[in-house]
């Protein structure tokens, strides 16, 4: 598959605060670079790097698609230490899709905000999701979290066709065992996306960097949390195409129907004006 014929539906940039590394500016020249035709912009917890990532990306000739990756927790009224929470993707196709999302984001701040600026499942939906592609996010995906199915099958009913489980190429055994957990126990189709948190593979380090700021951790602590995959930069299709393989998991027609369903997400994924 060529580049241009898939899109990453999941990256985060430098307003993912000490958790990704890259200006807009810096994203859409190496996906031009690379041939891609569209990316995806979904920070952490909003989209204020949204507008900047959408100029930077029509200035190369690239369709940017603007979203978010939000903190979900079941209950946002509940702030206490040890509360649960994962993330969820949310792509906007539409007008109705972007303002129905900066809405969602302003009542994660206002409403739900402990730690992280949180939404709970009644707020998602609450929310008119005409607009939107909802996809599972990474392994630290809201399905973990309680009351995750019947959450799910609420969205089911609200948004299919428009609701997707990311598998993710990583060669790790904790994407494999997310994977198994997970696969085959829903109706959603699977999309390929790779969780891109710097843009070149050498730029790991740094991200162990942000990281150990993020957590307060030393440097040379023993104890260090860091990303054990190293594989989280902006792929060539060739090379998640080949991570899946590595994987082992799915057949080679499964894995050209999740990128696939990128492309078909990349034609739909436009702001009917320019914001």
């Amino acid at each position: 598959m060529k580049n241009k014929d898939f899109a990453h539906l999941h990256v985060h940039s430098e307003y993912s605060l000490l958790d990704g590394i890259g200006t807009a500016k810096q994203w859409a020249t190496r996906a031009k670079d690379m041939g891609f035709s569209s990316i995806a912009c979904t920070d952490h917890g909003g989209v204020d790097g949204c507008l900047s990532w959408q100029k930077e990306c029509v200035a190369q000739g690239i369709n940017p698609i603007l979203g978010a990756e939000l903190y979900v927790t079941p209950n946002a009224n509940i702030k206490q230490k040890g509360t649960p929470r994962g993330h969820i993707v949310i792509l906007v196709k539409n007008q109705t899709g972007w303002e129905q999302l900066c809405a969602l984001i302003t009542r994660s701040w206002q409403e739900g905000f402990y730690q992280r600026p949180r939404v709970d499942y009644e707020m998602i939906l609450e929310c008119d999701m005409s607009g939107w592609v909802i996809t599972t996010a990474c392994i630290g995906s809201f399905l973990n979290l309680p009351g995750s199915i019947d959450f799910y099958d609420k969205l089911w009913d609200r948004i299919s066709p428009n609701l997707y489980f990311e598998i993710m190429p990583a060669n790790h055994p904790l994407q494999i065992e997310y994977h198994k957990k997970w696969l085959g126990k829903f109706s959603m189709p699977k999309v390929a996306t790779v969780d891109c948190h710097y843009i070149l593979p050498e730029h790991n380090k740094v991200q162990d960097m942000l990281i150990a700021i993020q957590r307060n951790y030393k440097w040379d602590d023993p104890k260090r949390w860091s990303f054990d995959f190293r594989c989280l930069y902006l792929m060539s299709a060739d090379e998640v195409y080949n991570g899946f393989k590595a994987q082992g998991q799915h057949s080679t027609k499964d894995i050209m129907a999740a990128m696939e369903r990128d492309r078909e997400r990349n034609r739909v994924m436009k702001l009917t004006k320019r914001l």
